[in-house]
């Protein structure tokens, strides 16, 4: 049979074959199609019923979305037959479980401004890619996609702002979302250096001032340490908030994005909230006198006054067929969104706080609220069900959006093979999900992730879900690369089948192989040098980067990863072999080959810091200079602020040897 992934819900096969030209496919909208009588609410927009028959093919939908879907289903069945193409006779009733379904990461690294999609061969390749993988989201059924942050500034670039709206443009003929991200409050990466912030914040920072605009700098929310608290973060000062909304506003009117991630200041737990609310200015003191979060007088008032009036003033847009107040959804992150560890009562305040500032919104369409996954109760329920429900009983069409990190994110793990999407079974209930992996080189992960979202409420990757031990044993296994089981990963499993799928048998079982590299060690394949190499630079050089590690454990580590990716690689170059003209085989390829050289210096590197050892400083030098020479025949053209990865190739060949001649200088000491 076929590969139809994501599998549909129900599906009946029959004998026989429809040869038929596809455009012989009836489709009619018809949502009382007794198909749809199970359909719960959050499935009915893509809900589609398709039958293939010998004489016949049909597909039913409640919406042309929906018959989008269908369309995607039939291209997964087509195969060859003796006079042309062939389908199988079947039946199939299908919806999603989740709204939205956020299955692609394509920023390396969350909001770090290096799309994983620029190659460093310009503009005009970048947006061919882009339809080729627009095109793969829709036949995934992927309909959101984390795409571009941080920030909304339209002229970063100067191909920006056409750019993006074209990509949109792409993106919303198949029904696909793209998440945009940028500050409503607090402005943080405008101030916070750090290597993970390279480019500031990609937009106006707004400081408060009073009177607005030219007016003195004042404090009002924020933690009590912080600098932040004259960013932007007043609620009460009018001027501040119709600039705001008028910088986002030319933002939507130019690219029109299908999400926009709108970040406050970042307080994200309970008690850091709290804190921040105390700390307000005098005005917002006096409009909302208490100084409890879950309160109309407090801190919900505050934050429901200013989401809704950006809601709707975002939402007049309409030009071109687009229409925000159809087309856009609008996720507030911050101050609030939780961690998975809060205890039962810091949850139910969450709940509760969410829930007014929903009432207060009122009924708005397209305004969701962003929180960090969240897993179970102390008695095993699932805790984002019950902010579902919640949300529900308000009835104004507010919905959670949950931000999964666990091990996806690039921070605390760079697997190329993360199974984050093992927790969706406890998402069920939110209006969107947005699984931070998927990114480049990663293109089989999207289709787990694709299949783990839609059939969300059916645990198919075989996890322990069923209380805080297991999850948090889960958790902190895929933060560190360790979970390989061997239902999605063994021999002809889903892995296997995903990758014979998108590449043909030789090369698919090439980078299956490519993709186990380095087992269950955490220390998998480098085929990108942004953060996982970047990252251990920073360490060479003396910066605080993660836990404190002895020098050993760093240096056992990176001969781990220098070891797997030269298996990684050969095993690439094998796939390439048998799929020469196969673009993501060619880029895997050669981020491996990159990877490797800067893998077997940092190791090198490590290595004399565990034992001074001149000879492992000479050898690094030399692979330096080799690595230096093919990175400057590269011929970088960015399309990104910062060219994507090959964007930090040269500056960290550039650090590397400043850290190798100045061991050199010590005498290896």
């Amino acid at each position: 049979m076929p590969v139809l992934l994501p599998q549909p819900k129900k599906i009946t096969w029959r004998q026989g074959c429809r040869r038929a030209d596809e455009a012989a496919l009836g489709l009619a909208l018809d949502p009382a199609d007794p198909a749809f009588g199970d359909v719960p609410p959050a499935g009915r927009a893509e809900c589609y019923h398709l039958v293939i028959t010998p004489e016949r093919a049909r597909a039913t939908a409640v919406t042309e979305e929906g018959l989008g879907r269908a369309r995607a289903t039939l291209r997964q069945l087509q195969g060859d037959g003796p006079d042309g193409p062939q389908w199988p006779c079947c039946t199939i009733v299908d919806w999603p479980d989740i709204r939205f379904r956020c299955a692609s990461d394509w920023l390396l690294n969350v909001e770090c401004n290096r799309w994983g999609y620029d190659w460093g061969d310009g503009p005009e390749a970048f947006l061919a890619r882009m339809r080729r993988k627009l095109d793969f989201c829709a036949l995934h059924k992927i309909n959101q996609v984390w795409f571009d942050g941080f920030g909304w500034d339209l002229d970063r670039t100067g191909h920006y702002r056409d750019l993006m709206r074209e990509c949109n443009r792409i993106a919303r003929a198949q029904s696909i979302r793209l998440t945009f991200a940028g500050y409503g409050g607090g402005y943080g990466t405008s101030y916070q250096k750090s290597e993970l912030y390279r480019c500031g914040y990609q937009g106006e920072t707004f400081l408060n001032r009073q009177p607005w605009p030219d007016g003195e700098v004042y404090a009002c929310r924020g933690l009590e340490t912080s600098v932040g608290r004259q960013y932007g973060s007043c609620l009460c000062n009018e001027g501040l908030a119709a600039a705001k909304r008028a910088e986002m506003r030319r933002f939507v009117e130019a690219v029109e994005p299908g999400f926009m991630y709108v970040h406050d200041i970042d307080s994200g737990t309970w008690a850091a909230s709290q804190q921040s609310w105390l700390m307000r200015c005098d005005d917002c003191r006096a409009r909302w006198p208490s100084d409890e979060l879950a309160d109309a007088r407090g801190m919900a008032g505050a934050l429901a006054e200013w989401f809704g009036s950006l809601a709707r003033h975002l939402h007049e847009v309409r030009h071109d067929g687009y229409d925000a107040a159809r087309d856009l959804a609008l996720v507030f992150t911050s101050p609030l969104y939780g961690a998975c560890r809060d205890d039962d009562e810091t949850w139910a305040r969450e709940v509760t706080c969410f829930q007014l500032i929903s009432e207060l919104i009122g009924p708005v369409p397209g305004v969701m609220f962003g929180i960090r996954e969240q897993f179970v109760a102390a008695d095993g329920s699932p805790r984002v069900p019950q902010l579902a429900a919640a949300l529900d009983c308000v009835g104004h069409g507010h919905t959670a959006h949950v931000i999964a990190f666990a091990g996806g994110d690039n921070y605390t793990s760079n697997d190329l093979c993360s199974l984050a999407a093992a927790f969706t079974p406890l998402y069920v209930g939110a209006g969107s999900v947005c699984l931070s992996n998927g990114g480049v080189h990663e293109e089989p992960v999207q289709v787990i992730n694709a299949e783990c979202l839609w059939n969300a409420a059916t645990p198919r990757t075989g996890v322990d879900l069923s209380g805080p031990g297991p999850i948090a044993e889960l958790y902190r296994q895929l933060q560190q690369g360790h979970y390989r089981p061997e239902v999605i990963f063994g021999e002809g499993k889903l892995l296997q089948v995903i990758c014979r799928d998108l590449w043909g048998e030789t090369a698919g079982d090439s980078m299956y192989r490519a993709y186990l590299a380095g087992g269950a060690s955490g220390s998998g394949p480098v085929s990108r040098a942004w953060w996982v190499v970047t990252r251990e630079v920073r360490r060479l050089m003396g910066d605080p980067v993660g836990a404190p590690r002895p020098w050993e454990s760093v240096a056992d580590d990176w001969r781990l990863r220098a070891a797997s990716t030269r298996e990684a690689l050969d095993q690439a170059r094998q796939a390439m072999a048998a799929a020469p003209d196969d673009e993501d085989i060619r880029w895997f390829a050669t981020g491996l080959a990159v990877g490797l050289q800067f893998a077997e210096v940092v190791a090198l590197l490590v290595q004399d810091r565990v034992r001074a050892d001149d000879g492992a400083v000479a050898a690094a030098v030399r692979l330096l200079d080799r690595l230096a020479a093919e990175v400057a025949r590269f011929g970088l053209v960015p399309t990104d602020v910062l060219g994507g990865d090959p964007g930090c190739w040269q500056e960290t060949v550039t650090a590397l040897a400043q850290l190798a001649a100045g061991r050199r200088g010590a005498g290896g000491a």
